[in-house]
């Protein structure tokens, strides 16, 4: 996803957000500390955990998407191919969500993959470029790039450039072939590092990739990260709650939508 998440993207979070990104292969979700500031006219409606005030807006500036009520659906799912895809296919998705005080807010997320190189091997490089908007103000884009084994899609290792955004794959898992609605795969398990020295640990990430209920012809397979932080993590202002990132794919594994979880002011919001 690229990191993110939308394919296999890897650890990229920012400051107060999960940083994974995942987009090919692994998703990054890119996270970063996306904050909202308050403009002319905007009204404080509260204050989020780091001390930001949340702002309330009269009327929306995005359109949100509702979520769909899921369908399990029977199909076999070609999830390895959905992986590689997410991984090796350029892709750019808008997706949308609202938080309790009526705030709109809309990612841009977009993956590129390149040819590359890793320790000295073959690698595919997908960078992917997220960006939030809160009410129609950025809150800033977080880029990402992170690396592959062409052959199986396995994570290598993943950077944001960014203290505590060098991540770098300690075990990587085959998925299957094909996969149905419920059921989940170890993906990967990584090093959070604070920077490409690699001589402070900020944490670990765990990733599982899951098959969920869509609609009848298609399924969500979301790449699902757990992080565990060090003090040098906290320090460096990573999150630990949970992130993850789901690409819509159809029977054949085709990228025909996104959805993401990602912290935003402090609190946790899906997008789709």
């Amino acid at each position: 996803m690229n990191d993110g998440n939308v394919v296999t993207a890897v650890i990229a979070a920012t400051k107060a957000n999960s940083r994974h990104t995942r987009m090919s292969g692994v998703f990054i979700l890119a996270g970063g500390l996306l904050t909202g500031c308050g403009g002319s006219g905007d009204v404080v409606c509260g204050y989020d955990a780091f001390g930001n005030p949340i702002i309330c807006a009269p009327v929306n500036a995005y359109p949100v998407s509702a979520p769909i009520t899921p369908v399990a659906s029977t199909l076999q799912f070609p999830l390895s191919q959905a992986v590689m895809n997410t991984i090796s296919q350029p892709f750019s998705f808008q997706v949308s969500s609202q938080d309790a005080f009526g705030n709109s807010y809309l990612m841009s997320y977009a993956s590129t993959p390149v040819q590359s190189t890793f320790n000295g091997a073959p690698a595919l490089a997908a960078t992917v470029v997220q960006t939030v908007f809160e009410n129609g103000t950025s809150l800033g884009t977080t880029t990402t790039t992170s690396l592959y084994n062409p052959a199986t899609s396995a994570f290598l290792a993943a950077n944001d450039g960014m203290p505590g955004g060098n991540v770098v794959a300690t075990q990587t898992f085959a998925v299957p072939a094909t996969a149905v609605v419920g059921q989940s795969f170890p993906n990967f398990t990584a090093n959070i590092y604070h920077d490409a020295t690699q001589t402070v640990i900020d944490g670990t990430i765990a990733e599982a990739v899951s098959v969920n209920a869509d609609t009848a012809t298609t399924a969500l397979v979301c790449f699902d990260d757990t992080v565990q932080l060090t003090p040098a993590g906290v320090a460096d202002g990573l999150s630990a709650l949970p992130s993850s990132t789901c690409v819509r794919i159809d029977a054949a594994g085709n990228l025909v939508g996104l959805q993401v979880t990602a912290t935003v002011n402090g609190g946790s919001l899906t997008f789709y």
